[in-house]
């Protein structure tokens, strides 16, 4: 526990210097209720704890459980809005390329084939359309369980109810 010495000094098992005469860092705990009277030193008792409101408390909850789903997003994405954008974008080409049979230009399907990834724009296109089908399901499942969770939140009217809205298990 730490101590306050008279000099206003805060100490926490270290050594410490009083009138000119040097103690071990061990000193306090070892020393009688008398001996730190004695010396003027007490104990440095925290303040008690701000109480929070259940409006505060519903609001960083609601961020925890943001932070909480984007987490889970990113078990199977990879972060970034640079690398989100790029997964749109050839997300979009896909879906353009199946629907007018490859005509036109798919710079990003183009950089997959280029790459060596696939062997060419159809088999990157089908894999992208793939990949898009198996990300809706799951990004969809971590927005309906984020947006419940804060819905929750919402509704709660006790500390506990909070508690019990931010427990949630993600995909």
């Amino acid at each position: 526990m730490p101590h306050l010495l008279p000099t206003g000094v805060l100490i926490n098992r270290e050594p410490f210097e009083l009138n000119g005469v040097a103690y071990p860092g061990n000193w306090i705990e070892n020393a009688s209720p008398e001996e730190l009277t004695a010396r003027g030193i007490v104990a440095a008792v925290p303040p008690p704890a701000t109480p929070q409101s259940l409006a505060s408390i519903k609001a960083a909850s609601k961020v925890d459980v943001s932070i909480a789903a984007e987490e889970a997003r990113h078990k199977y994405i990879t972060p970034g809005s640079g690398k989100a954008m790029s997964y749109q974008q050839v997300a979009a080409e896909a879906i353009r390329y199946a629907a007018t049979e490859g005509s036109g230009t798919y710079p990003f399907l183009q950089a997959r084939v280029d790459s060596g990834r696939y062997a060419d724009l159809a088999a990157a296109a089908a894999e992208t359309l793939a990949i898009e089908q198996q990300w809706a399901a799951i990004g969809s499942a971590i927005d309906r369980i984020e947006d419940a969770a804060k819905l929750a939140i919402d509704a709660a009217s006790t500390v506990e109810q909070v508690a019990a809205a931010v427990s949630v298990t993600w995909p």
